[in-house]
């Protein structure tokens, strides 16, 4: 995972493992009482040249999701560029 805007670059990984799922965009932060914090309005995140394994992250038909706390949509996924190696996350509601 690469940061471009703060230049954070970070890798993991370690003989014997796999994955068997990974999330890339946007999670939910919870206290250590399980209260869901809410979201900060961070207008649009742009998420570029995400691969898995090297390879486009379409290879992988990946899901997408929305953060949603009771019915309210939190944050919302945009689809996968033409490419299969970009999308957006969108703020919605804290």
């Amino acid at each position: 995972m690469r940061d471009i805007t703060t230049r954070v670059t970070k890798k993991r990984t370690w003989p014997g493992a796999y994955a068997s799922i990974a999330f890339i965009g946007d999670s939910t932060w919870v206290t250590r009482t399980e209260i869901v914090l809410g979201v900060p309005n961070f207008g649009t995140l742009t998420f570029t040249h995400c691969s898995v394994n090297g390879k486009a992250l379409a290879h992988w038909h990946p899901g997408r999701y929305r953060r949603m706390v009771l019915d309210t949509v939190q944050i919302a996924t945009g689809k996968l560029t033409s490419q299969g190696t970009a999308f957006a996350t969108h703020f919605k509601h804290s």
